[in-house]
């Protein structure tokens, strides 16, 4: 019984989260609907693909700081410089917006503060 209950949270959680994205995705790149394919070259494939390496070392590197800094917080950073924090994303889109930037022109993580407590 308890394994379904979690697994239900699970499977409940990941549609919020896969809503969320793909919100945050039309906001960031003006798709409507989300129904658009986007496709991309080789080298811009393999230059996202070392971006996203850079990405994790930085959050690698920070994490213990910012999830004492920031937790429970959505945190964006834009070139090594925290711009933006927010205990939702809705917030944490404000403020972007507010300093005239795209959730595309930065990093986004959560710093959840008691991780064990994320499914139940």
């Amino acid at each position: 019984m308890l394994l379904e209950i979690c697994a239900s949270a699970r499977r409940r959680w990941a549609r919020q989260m896969t809503k969320m994205v793909n919100q945050v995705t039309a906001f960031g790149i003006g798709l409507k609907g989300g129904g658009d394919v986007v496709t991309m070259s080789r080298e811009a494939a393999t230059a996202a693909w070392h971006r996203s390496d850079e990405e994790r070392a930085f959050w690698l590197a920070h994490r213990q700081e910012y999830l004492k800094r920031y937790p429970d917080q959505f945190v964006a950073v834009k070139d090594s410089v925290v711009v933006a924090t927010g205990t939702n994303l809705g917030e944490l889109l404000a403020e972007l917006k507010k300093r005239g930037l795209k959730p595309t022109d930065v990093w986004v993580r959560h710093f959840n503060a008691h991780p064990s407590s994320t499914f139940f």
